[in-house]
């Protein structure tokens, strides 16, 4: 059995995870007792939480995710030294005090597309990972992890280089016409940038 291991910069990143309360901690008293939590495909608000939960309970929650996908992460030597790795030690938190900011400002009323603003984050998160996947060898835990690709070094690199190249181009066309009410197009491009190198590597 591998040993668990948990480094230095899982804590820091996972305590910048919990930092992502801190915006609905300065607006505490304004927000309402009941908040939208989750959103539909339309933009309409589909869930909803008490503030406590919402401003303290999902960053708790997102640092436990976060801490679980580190020690997954860690239990394979070779992601240790790759670039891709040090960048996904800060995608969650990043995402979180995102996410917690959108929530926050739509429990406000100063925001009220939250389609566009979650198709925003989504693009720049495709577009920072689609510059590192064609960098990135041959791991269990990052990338497009096939049995074919994990068993062979050169579909791994021709798969996860097509993969990198179409995450990068769906997130910069996603994030361009997201703007012009073309949010819902834009999610089906970047769910297409991510099952079209899965279809590849089986048929190469």
């Amino acid at each position: 059995m591998k040993q668990i291991k948990i480094t230095k910069t899982d804590i820091y990143t996972a305590l910048l995870t919990l930092m992502s309360a801190v915006p609905g901690v300065i607006v505490y008293t304004k927000i309402p007792d009941r908040i939208a939590t989750h959103f539909g495909i339309n933009g309409e608000p589909d869930s909803w939480s008490s503030k406590v939960f919402a401003v303290f309970g999902l960053p708790l929650v997102l640092a436990a995710l976060h801490m679980i996908a580190c020690i997954i992460t860690n239990l394979d030597e070779r992601t240790e030294k790759q670039k891709i790795t040090g960048i996904l030690h800060f995608v969650i938190p990043s995402v979180a005090f995102a996410v917690q900011t959108m929530i926050i400002l739509y429990a406000l009323g100063i925001l009220s597309d939250v389609v566009t603003v979650s198709v925003c984050i989504l693009s720049l998160l495709f577009i920072v990972l689609g510059n590192y996947l064609p960098k990135t060898r041959q791991n269990s835990a990052v990338g497009v992890r096939t049995k074919k690709t994990l068993s062979d070094e050169r579909v791994w690199e021709k798969t996860n280089r097509l993969a990198g190249y179409l995450m990068t181009a769906a997130g910069v066309i996603s994030l361009s016409i997201s703007f012009f009410g073309l949010a819902p197009f834009a999610i089906v491009l970047l769910s297409t940038s991510l099952i079209v190198p899965v279809i590849y590597q089986a048929v190469i």
